[in-house]
């Protein structure tokens, strides 16, 4: 199941950097055709990102009910932005029939 969310979060963000080619016509000139080589060249954010997956049920228990929770996420933000992290990867919660609940 892992692999799978991988699989599609990485399709997900190859396909948002996808856009149409520009059409060059004869009416362009040089400076356009600069301008549209340096815009396709820009490197995506994520490419420079540092990600840390975070599954909240075990994270940071803010609460002492023995489950991790939101409000335990964003008391170790300030940690996690010392580490150098600026994006945060959730893995997804839902009701479960196994132990994990």
């Amino acid at each position: 199941m892992k692999t799978f969310t991988l699989s599609v979060l990485a399709l997900a963000l190859m396909l948002t950097g996808c856009q149409s080619a520009p059409s060059l016509n004869n009416n362009t000139n040089n400076t356009e055709i600069s301008q549209l080589n340096t815009e396709q060249h820009a490197t995506p954010w994520w490419q420079n990102a540092v990600f840390y997956q975070i599954w909240p049920r075990s994270f940071y228990d803010s609460d002492a009910d023995g489950h991790g929770d939101f409000n335990g996420m964003t008391q170790k933000l300030p940690y996690l932005q010392e580490l150098g992290v600026n994006a945060l990867w959730l893995t997804p919660m839902f009701e479960a029939p196994s132990y994990h609940g």
